[in-house]
């Protein structure tokens, strides 16, 4: 049906990244190559116009048409963005907007010590055990030698950490250092970007800051206050860092309630996005903004994927 959506409703397409990096070990499925990236940057250029995620919205909310428009996002704000992503932006002129949780800023995301713990090599833990909080009852990972268990082990822990508060998740994470005291980070490990890195981005009309909650916790499990708390604390530290209003949200691993859109309105946001997939037309709704999560790959595989969401420039 995405064909005939596509003519019926048309409209743009958000793209969603995490990383940009070329890593050997990327059990989350997180990272696209640097060149698969920069060849997706080319397809984009030649087949669409790139506009940014604030600039999609003014155009919408004015009632101009914004179908063969497409935005980029960056979720978490990995240091790999200033480091691989931005040059290649650069090179096509496009602006992209990278949403920060504050509380990983100048710390390790806790999801990148999980992959760490777990990352394959001679001295490599074959099993663990973990209690995921008081009284619980324990989970054995075993066979982790084989790296398709290893990967389901990865996936399982950050599942279900997804939803713990802070002290949940260093608990569970001293368990697993204490079990793998040796594990050692991967050459192309992912980390935030530091502040200093941050205040550079917001001096500069290259990216767009965007806030991500604090501790990057599912928004739709939580109470009224806890959210806006995380919406606004987000807010607040990076505004104070930045020296920038921000004006974009992402909604953490996708989860939002029936409120929360309205929460990210009355805290000053213009716009947020979700973890959704679908094309963003004159009707979409800006606090429930679909993306489209690109797949590695040659040019060729990314442009026939392309097409089945988006209107594209005729060579």
């Amino acid at each position: 049906m995405r064909p005939m959506r596509k003519l019926l409703f048309p409209g743009a397409v958000v793209l969603g990244y995490h990383r940009v990096a070329d890593t050997q070990w990327d059990p989350l499925g997180l990272a696209v190559s640097i060149r698969d990236f920069s060849e997706q940057l080319d397809v984009l250029a030649g087949k669409l116009t790139i506009v940014s995620l604030p600039e999609l919205v003014r155009r919408q909310h004015a009632g101009r048409n914004v179908d063969g428009l497409v935005a980029i996002t960056f979720d978490d704000g990995y240091r790999d963005y200033l480091q691989n992503a931005l040059p290649l932006l650069s090179r096509v002129d496009a602006q992209a907007t990278v949403f920060i949780a504050t509380g990983s800023t100048d710390r390790a995301f806790w999801w990148e010590q999980v992959v760490e713990v777990l990352t394959p090599g001679e001295d490599a833990v074959e099993s663990l055990r973990v209690r995921f909080g008081p009284g619980s009852q324990e989970i054995l990972y075993r066979g982790l030698s084989l790296a398709a268990i290893r990967q389901q082990a990865v996936c399982d822990l950050c599942h279900r950490l997804r939803d713990a508060d802070k002290v949940t998740i260093a608990d569970v994470l001293a368990q697993l250092r204490r079990q793998a005291p040796s594990a050692r980070r991967p050459e192309s490990g992912g980390m935030p970007l530091a502040s200093g890195e941050l205040k550079r981005l917001a001096a500069s009309d290259a990216t767009d800051i965007g806030a991500h909650t604090v501790n990057h916790g599912c928004l739709g499990v939580l109470d009224h206050e806890t959210q806006r708390y995380q919406i606004e604390k987000s807010r607040d530290d990076l505004q104070e860092l930045t020296g920038r209003p921000l004006v974009s949200f992402s909604y953490p691993n996708g989860s939002l309630s029936r409120v929360t859109p309205k929460l990210v309105a009355d805290c000053g946001f213009q716009q947020a996005c979700t973890s959704a997939e679908g094309s963003f037309g004159r009707r979409g709704d800006p606090f429930r903004i679909p993306r489209l999560w690109p797949p590695g790959g040659p040019a060729a595989e990314f442009e026939q994927w392309l097409s089945r969401w988006a209107t594209l420039k005729r060579a």
